[in-house]
């Protein structure tokens, strides 16, 4: 039986709400998250017509880190909140698999047949064509036959499906966590301690960029476990040390030295997630639509340029927001909302 250790701590009437959701900016921030993401693909897909801005200060890559701090910590509160390990596991599935499981499906028999340089007969009964079905079961697999083939970044047809075989790693490192530790908040402490060290290492010792960016994610979501477990749903959030920690990481950007600023860099994103406005605490009152934009909007991309290869990158942007939004949108109300309705109680 996993119960929170820090009882104290989570009756914060300003935080926590009756059905123990946190009133923050949670949501906000990762679809803010997600739309850069968004942005900062969409300028790797028009090289020579992009901005050097968005890769100097590695604007996807640091979306991705705001993705994993949150959810290091979310994740984490959903083990200590659960009833059971089981419950837990479910409750993750749950979240990651339906959406995922329809985005890759739409990819192979409708997107694939529309795309592909191969007549549909032979897109159908190609061997290369069903591998990528394994996405949906997070084991990544990149290319659909003779699609994107032109492309910029190889024929990738979804590499965003990448990041979230990580994410399931790391959830069921916490689950591994939360079967043996004692619910002790030193104990967690000191595990999370040497995993967030572990891959702060790696980022030094690292052989070829994904490496870096795959200890990166990491790191994030550890660093993120490690500030619930030691302060619950009570985080310290500070305006004058947020704006100091912002400062240091956008210095550390700049400076190429994101590595060594990199746990400033989480501590502001988890401090903004704590200092909710009535705007921002409720953004998601129409729907969480985070998780559809970061399914999407990679193949939208292609597929736009595919048509309308000299668009301009603020265009390109707009466009495929939109598109995004509408998947996203269905994605949300016709799937992920129903299979969340299954979770279990506790």
């Amino acid at each position: 039986l996993v119960r929170n250790p820090f009882k104290e701590k989570l009756n914060s009437p300003f935080f926590v709400t009756e059905n123990n959701r946190i009133k923050s900016n949670f949501d906000f921030l990762r679809v803010f998250a997600a739309f850069l993401v968004l942005t900062a693909h969409a300028n790797q897909f028009i090289p020579g017509r992009g901005y050097d801005f968005f890769d100097r200060f590695e604007i996807g890559q640091n979306a991705l880190v705001i993705f994993f701090t949150i959810s290091g910590f979310l994740v984490t509160r959903s083990l200590f909140y659960s009833k059971t390990q089981a419950s837990f596991m479910v409750k993750r599935c749950l979240r990651i698999f339906p959406g995922l499981v329809v985005a890759v499906l739409f990819t192979v028999f409708f997107l694939g047949p529309c795309l592909t340089a191969l007549p549909a007969g032979e897109y159908f009964n190609s061997a290369y064509t069903y591998p990528y079905l394994l996405n949906a079961v997070l084991l990544f697999h990149p290319t659909l036959p003779s699609v994107f083939e032109n492309m910029p970044y190889r024929p990738i047809v979804n590499g965003s499906l990448y990041t979230l075989q990580l994410e399931f790693v790391f959830y069921f490192v916490i689950f591994t966590l939360g079967v043996f530790l004692p619910k002790s908040k030193v104990w967690w402490g000191v595990f999370l301690s040497v995993l967030v060290l572990f891959f702060w290492q790696k980022m030094f010792l690292f052989s070829d960029m994904q490496q870096y960016y795959d200890a990166q994610m990491g790191a994030a979501f550890f660093i993120g476990a490690w500030f619930y477990a030691l302060f619950g749903d009570k985080f310290p959030a500070n305006k004058v040390t947020a704006v100091i920690a912002a400062i240091v990481a956008v210095a550390g950007i700049a400076l190429g030295a994101s590595v060594i600023t990199l746990p400033a860099l989480c501590y502001f994103i988890l401090s903004v997630a704590f200092m909710p406005t009535s705007v921002l605490s409720d953004f998601a009152r129409y729907g969480d639509f985070s998780y559809g934009v970061y399914l999407y909007h990679y193949p939208i991309l292609k597929t736009l340029l595919t048509f309308y290869p000299d668009l301009g990158l603020f265009s390109l942007i707009i466009i495929c927001s939109l598109i995004s939004m509408g998947f996203a949108f269905f994605s949300w109300h016709v799937i992920e909302k129903r299979a969340l309705k299954l979770k279990p109680s506790g």
